[in-house]
């Protein structure tokens, strides 16, 4: 018989290490992979910084005089140095493209927002056809390999995880738990109606726990903890 016996229980293994960690494969090819929770900061080759966040997977190119950033998911801040060389960042819904200037690259499961700090940065669509370009404190989202509207904000509220916060202001819960499922390995579920239900609030990254429960109590709903890997909002 051999391994026969083990194999049921081998499968049922890693189902739930990829419900728990879907992104474990990606892991492995990156050059750089952040854990939920985590916040590091990295100086590049050519003397730009990054501030990576919680959950982020990236590749590093330096090579034959190349600047670029490959990031496969999650968020990171760019303080990009002065250079004639193009700095650029693939994001998967598009490509970012800057000499010297300071933004943020927020990957999420639906698209890829750009946030500007200072300086200029070029924004392209998949079809690298379509542009924009965004001065400081102006951010845009690219959906599907569109380019969406260019709008000002509050630029401190989206940089506002580097110092262990989340800022949202009138926001999908959807979105509001992805930021919140970096911070934790326990998946986050929502069920029935309050995907969709417009959440605003500033909600700490140390505590997710705490930060359900204030959401919870915005939206009428409940969150229980129904397994040390599984936390549900209904």
């Amino acid at each position: 018989m051999g391994w026969w016996p083990a194999l049921p229980a081998a499968i049922a293994a890693a189902c739930v290490i990829w419900f728990v960690n879907p992104s474990m494969v990606e892991n492995w090819q990156a050059d750089i992979v952040t854990a939920r929770g985590q916040v590091v900061a990295r100086d590049l080759p050519d003397g730009s910084h990054l501030n990576i966040g919680a959950d982020t997977a990236l590749d590093i190119d330096f090579k034959d005089g190349r600047r670029r950033i490959v990031l496969r998911r999650g968020q990171a801040f760019f303080d990009v140095k002065p250079d004639q060389t193009a700095f650029t960042v693939d994001s998967g819904a598009g490509e970012i493209r800057v000499l010297g200037t300071a933004f943020n690259i927020d990957r999420t499961a639906d698209g890829v927002e750009v946030t500007v700090q200072r300086g200029l940065v070029s924004v392209a669509g998949l079809d690298r056809d379509t542009t924009v370009k965004l001065s400081a404190n102006q951010h845009v989202r690219v959906s599907g390999g569109k380019i969406g509207t260019v709008e000002t904000g509050d630029i401190d509220a989206r940089l506002a995880w580097i110092s262990g916060r989340l800022v949202f202001d009138h926001v999908p819960l959807h979105r509001v738990v992805e930021a919140l499922q970096r911070q934790t390995s326990s998946r986050i579920v929502i069920r029935g109606r309050f995907s969709d239900l417009i959440v605003s609030g500033t909600f700490p990254t140390t505590n997710v726990d705490e930060s359900l429960a204030a959401i919870a109590g915005m939206v009428e709903g409940n969150v229980a903890q129904v397994t040390p890997w599984v936390t549900v909002i209904y």
